[in-house]
């Protein structure tokens, strides 16, 4: 507006400013009407808010002071996944686990019985090679032919299992007297015999002799004598 010069009778003189350029009638119309008061647009969120931090002073008191803040909640470290329960087995319900088949068992029969030191080899046609012989004074001796490993092992269960003198003719062993049923027991009992036939085998296993009738009523007998003694008493 302009500004009054002199008395009240002076005209007045208008200090008028050019308008500036660039003006028109299109930057009338975009200004907002009267009344009208304009949409505040939505601000970010500061970046430069600080946190209170608390730190340990030398007087043993915290102070606390701020930290930058980035506006974001705090990143919460990943967690492994629980490990599941797994359910207990009772006494009752456990069972041993399987074998597994490449696993080899070893037979209660080799782990028992302990290895022969020695072994008496069968003949071709799957016989004892045993033979019983004559010497001077016509006496009998029972050979034993075709072993290998502790001779001298088997002559000592030999003599032990007959009651008999005997001796090593190279690799045979001899036994006085005639021996071969009990020679052939003993060797299938230790089991250290190969090349033998099942049929042989069988033979030579001690057979035990059912009780006879008379020896039944002897028995019988024996023991009503001594019921009578014992009333008597």
């Amino acid at each position: 507006m302009g500004k009054k010069k002199g008395n009240k009778g002076e005209s007045e003189d208008l200090d008028c400013k050019p308008a500036p350029r660039g003006l028109t009638l299109a930057s009338f119309l975009d200004f907002p009407s009267l009344g009208e008061a304009p949409t505040p647009t939505p601000s970010a969120p500061s970046h430069s808010a600080a946190a209170p931090v608390a730190t340990p002073s030398s007087s043993g008191s915290c102070e606390v002071t701020s930290a930058p803040h980035d506006g974001l909640p705090p990143k919460v470290p990943a967690q492994a996944p629980a490990s599941t329960w797994q359910p207990k087995c009772s006494g009752i319900t456990a069972r041993p686990a399987a074998a597994s088949q490449t696993e080899k068992t070893v037979p209660i029969s080799q782990t028992t019985k302990e290895a022969c030191p020695y072994t008496v080899h069968g003949s071709k046609k799957g016989g004892f090679p045993l033979q019983v012989e004559s010497r001077a004074g016509n006496k009998k001796v029972t050979l034993i032919r075709k072993v290998t490993g502790d001779v001298d092992a088997l002559l000592k269960d030999l003599k032990h299992a007959v009651g008999a003198g005997g001796v090593l003719r190279g690799d045979d062993v001899e036994i006085q007297g005639d021996h071969m049923k009990r020679v052939e027991t003993l060797l299938v009992k230790k089991g250290c015999i190969k090349g033998i036939s099942h049929v042989n085998i069988t033979n030579a296993e001690p057979k035990i002799r059912p009780k006879s009738a008379k020896a039944e009523k002897t028995i019988a007998r024996l023991d009503k004598k001594a019921e009578m003694l014992k009333q008597k008493q």
